[in-house]
């Protein structure tokens, strides 16, 4: 055995050596290895390797490496020597010998290499199509030095030859899709890779192309493996195997992708593409990133239309040099490095991915049908107390410091997410809410009063030290069958089914059980690590289905009442930052009912809901309350808020509106239309422009230059006078409403930049960008000076 300071040569050794000999020739095999030796060279490349690595871990992966040799049937002998004689083995027995190996110099090693950075391990189960068109599930082994995989069949038990077959290639070209066929049944959506007919893998009589995942992750780590390099991919002799064995070998050139998500600039290990650095142009990176994006925010959040995306030359890793063109291949840029191509260089990307018109819905105002009062009065007696939704300035540094902590958990939960575990999720969640001591809240009300939490428990195998153990079964946690109700709803489906499981269950918790009140005075208190789970789930579904609906359209006032807040000075709270999740309805009259006796009533500007950075969503189709109408805003977070690059379009304004002895109103709008406010209006005086939002674009388009904007606003008017202008608008105007633009003032304003060659943009794509990612914050022609 060679000794070099690279851990990787022992799986090489030990794996390669044993397991694949042992597939490869079923006969008789005699291994002899030196007990002695083995374990010494194993100590000193590791300590070499990894010199911060603790004696107890070295003994701990000897230890395993005893039982898997064990478990290949070595025995040790008393001269110091493993000694191995066999006539015949199991697969099964060979795969999990197989699989303690690779555990013991991967899953251990890899994690004591990178203590500081996020492991990620080959996905441990797979589907392939086979020759029907069916998805058959495999069980996977990765090596990752020479990237050889091997799948598993454990209900295989016959023989067969393997092929490897490969044409000369250059590039394995990879499709994406995503797969939703088993939604109605198994709320998942499935990942796939394709490869290109040029590079497959022959199983029995059928070629291998298709690979299934329901892991984003696992999907992603398999993708990453699948390219290569100059010299193509490399061809395997025909071996004879077991029915359950492939093997692959690929080697990768990797673009890492940073680019503006929900909540940051992020810089994910996993946000990367392989792309063959001899072949591909910078053009066909930047298509294959947007691609890649598209497949992404798709999974994530539904939403799979491009607005917009571009990468920065200058903010890329090493910076790509000006005089770099579309169509110049990457190998001419990047071959000056000492490691290529085996290197990963990073792109800094802006992209804008917005949910298409038929997977949008619209907020509806059902605030007509008749209330059941004695309900609200008693909810209102429970939610009102101590329920102040504003940050005061002298607060803001505390809550910061909260906010970073839960930062950090979030970019572990982002982590589930990504490997789409909804049972640890939820099982997090459930847990969570029955140590804060609302188990209840998760069965049937009707059964509640047969059942006691003690026996609960017991049923759930609730422990408070293990989340883990937690059964979900929906006929005792009743809220698993609500959701999963919810989730095959019709309005659920209209959105393509954005929300995972653990979504619309915080969702549910929230709008319509008793934890909802302890949860917003913990908040209130500062209390949010007693809440992280739920706090999460309820952000993430509040930006998910803020993506979904066409807040753009949004021309409602909403309110909220708040019993016994009363502000003697607006400046006394942080504007533009709600402390908790603030609830808002349609109806004035629920508002009042809040409010109670005295207090102050919050009045919502619809701007409010425009505004693209100020979340919030329709809960009315999941709250119980369906005639609540009510419309859910997310908490605010002060850490991510302080790190945007535009403040002023995340925040929001209050003012006293209307005060008595009894009752303040307090209104509430989007920041960017009181910025507006006064040059809008002085530009309402001097042009004959009749819709606010039309002016609003044109400042933006000037520079917020007023002279200018006055001059390009009079040859927007002449030019509107025009008819074929006119008729020339008409015949596009389907363009607009089809792509969510439904201001056709802005949209016609779109029409005249371009048709006057003031911009060489599309005018859809140009008015999409103002009606949804920048937001109009005006409605119509309301009367702005009164305000």
């Amino acid at each position: 055995m060679r000794n070099d300071d690279n851990g990787s040569w022992i799986v090489d050794s030990i794996c390669e050596t044993l397991v694949f000999d042992m597939l490869r020739h079923q006969t008789k095999l005699q291994y002899k290895l030196n007990v002695h030796e083995l374990q010494q060279t194993i100590r000193k490349a590791i300590r070499k390797r990894y010199s911060q690595t603790e004696a107890s871990v070295v003994d701990k992966i000897l230890h395993e490496l005893d039982e898997a040799m064990n478990i290949l049937e070595f025995s040790k002998s008393p001269d110091g020597y493993w000694n191995s004689t066999r006539d015949n083995f199991s697969s099964k027995q060979l795969w999990i010998g197989l699989r303690k190996l690779f555990s013991i110099f991967y899953f251990i090693m890899i994690k004591i290499k990178i203590k500081k950075k996020n492991s990620y391990c080959f996905p441990e189960k797979m589907q392939v199509k086979n020759e029907n068109g069916k998805w058959k599930t495999y069980r996977a082994a990765f090596n990752w030095k020479r990237r050889r995989l091997l799948l598993f069949n454990a209900a295989a038990n016959e023989q067969e030859k393997i092929v490897f077959i490969s044409k000369k290639c250059t590039e394995i070209d990879l499709k994406f899709s995503t797969d939703f066929s088993e939604l109605e049944t198994s709320h998942k959506k499935w990942h796939i890779v394709t490869l290109s007919p040029s590079f497959h893998v022959r199983l029995d009589s059928w070629m291998v192309s298709h690979f299934r995942f329901s892991s984003w992750l696992e999907f992603q780590i398999f993708s990453l493996t699948c390219a290569t390099q100059k010299g193509g991919v490399q061809q395997e002799k025909e071996s004879v195997a077991l029915k359950n064995l492939n093997l692959l070998r690929l080697s990768c050139f990797q673009v890492q992708i940073k680019f503006l998500n929900f909540l940051e600039k992020q810089l994910h290990p996993m946000f990367r593409i392989a792309v063959n650095p001899y072949t591909a142009t910078f053009d066909d990176t930047q298509k294959k990133i947007e691609e890649y994006l598209r497949i992404m925010f798709h999974s994530f959040a539904g939403i799979d239309q491009v607005l917009y995306c571009y990468h920065h030359a200058k903010r890329c890793e090493p910076p790509i040099p000006e005089s770099v063109r579309g169509d110049t291949i990457l190998n001419d840029v990047y071959q000056s490095d000492p490691n290529y191509p085996n290197i990963c260089v990073t792109w800094d990307v802006s992209c804008f991915f917005m949910a298409p018109y038929e997977r949008t819905v619209e907020a509806k105002v059902k605030h007509k049908k008749p209330m059941n009062i004695d309900h609200y009065l008693l909810q209102s007696e429970e939610k009102k107390i101590d329920f102040n939704p504003f940050l005061y300035i002298n607060e803001v540094a505390v809550i910061r410091m909260i906010d970073a902590e839960t930062f950090l958990l979030s970019n572990k939960l982002f982590e589930a997410m990504l490997k789409e575990q909804d049972t640890k999720m939820l099982k997090a969640l459930f847990h969570e809410v029955i140590a804060n001591g609302y188990g209840m809240d998760l069965v049937d009300d009707k059964k509640s009063k047969s059942i006691n939490i003690k026996v609960l428990k017991q049923n759930i195998k609730y422990d408070e030290n293990n989340k883990d153990q937690l059964i979900l079964d929906e006929n005792i946690l009743h809220i698993l069958k609500i959701a999963k109700d919810l989730f095959h709803s019709d309005i659920h489906k209209s959105m393509g089914y954005p929300l995972h499981l653990f979504h619309i269950c915080a969702l549910y918790l929230y709008c319509g059980k008793d934890c909802n009140v302890q949860f917003g005075k913990d908040l209130i208190k500062f209390e949010h690590a007693k809440w992280m789970h739920l706090d999460w789930c309820l952000q993430c579904a509040i930006q998910i289905l803020s993506l979904h609906e066409r807040r753009e359209k949004n021309q409602h006032v909403l309110y909220r009442g708040l019993c016994g807040v009363r502000l003697k000075d607006v400046s006394q709270i942080r504007e533009g930052l709600f402390h908790s999740y603030v609830s808002t309805s349609y109806d004035l009259n629920i508002a009042k009912i809040f409010q109670s006796s005295e207090g102050c009533i919050l009045e919502f500007h619809p701007s409010m809901r425009r505004a693209p950075y100020i979340f919030s969503c329709d809960v009315s189709w999941i709250s119980p309350h369906k005639d609540e109408a009510e419309i859910l805003f997310a908490r605010s977070i002060v850490f991510i808020n302080e790190i945007r690059e535009n403040p002023r379009r995340r925040a929001w304004n209050a003012y006293v509106k209307h005060m008595n002895d009894r009752t303040q109103v307090i209104a509430l709008r989007w920041s960017e239309f009181d910025l507006q406010l006064e040059p809008t209006i002085t530009l309402t005086n001097l042009c004959n422009v009749v819709d606010h939002n039309v002016i609003y674009c044109a400042l933006r388009f000037c520079d917020h230059n007023v002279a200018e904007t006055a001059d390009l606003l009079y040859e927007f008017v002449e030019w509107k006078d025009v008819q074929k202008h006119e008729q020339s608008f008409q015949k596009q105007i389907d363009q607009f409403q089809k792509n969510r633009c439904w201001n056709n003032e802005v949209n016609k304003f779109c029409f005249f930049l371009t048709d006057s060659r003031y911009t060489k943009q599309c005018p859809v794509q140009y008015a999409q960008k103002l009606s949804i990612f920048v937001g109009l914050p005006f409605i119509g022609n309301e009367d702005l000076s009164n305000l």
